[in-house]
């Protein structure tokens, strides 16, 4: 599991310490980690193709003999919650609280049933914003921002459970929390504080 503080802080400092001393640092399977590690340095990050893929697991590549399953559920990438929600959920927030929607060209295939490439794609243009609008150069002022984007993203998932959604909101908040405190421990390590 990645949402764990030092493993975030970590990862953050290696690529503010290799940014430093000229390093391009490219970072594969960094999913929403990919805008933080952005204001921390990195010149570019990846995020896997379909939804089993997303995060590096050695479980993904070993499977049980007769294996079965099914695929995972489209989901869509929120720049608002800072995660990603399943299509049905989408819809059902959409009707409490608009804001959940980036407001970017891929949310079009939403309307309808999305294909996994237009997730896929739906992904990449969201990290991608959330990159740009929070990594100016300035690494204090670009993490202070982050901070602001997750305490409104914490607004909003308890404001989605005020409204009866309860459907994975627990692990959101912890998961928020753990990237703050990941934030601090890396001002920490970077001697920012």
């Amino acid at each position: 599991d990645l949402y764990q503080e030092r493993v975030v802080a970590n990862w953050m400092y290696l690529n503010h310490v290799l940014h430093l001393n000229d390093f391009k640092v490219i970072n594969g399977c960094s999913e929403i980690f990919s805008p933080l590690l952005s204001i921390c340095g990195a010149s570019a990050c990846a995020t896997g193709w379909h939804g089993g893929q997303r995060q590096f697991s050695i479980t993904g590549y070993v499977r049980p003999p007769n294996a079965g399953g099914r695929s995972p559920l489209v989901r869509y990438m929120s720049s608002a919650l800072l995660g990603r929600v399943k299509h049905d959920d989408l819809v059902n927030y959409l009707e409490f609280e608009p804001s959940v929607l980036n407001g970017l060209d891929s949310d079009v295939a939403y309307k309808g049933e999305p294909t996994r490439s237009e997730e896929m794609f739906q992904t990449w243009e969201t990290l991608g914003a959330i990159s740009d609008e929070v990594t100016t150069g300035s690494l204090e002022e670009d993490l202070d921002s982050y901070q602001q984007r997750l305490g409104h993203a914490q607004i909003l998932w308890e404001r989605l459970s005020s409204y009866g959604f309860s459907s994975g909101v627990e692990a959101r908040l912890e998961q928020l929390d753990c990237v703050n405190s990941a934030i601090e421990r890396f001002k920490r390590l970077a001697e920012l504080v």
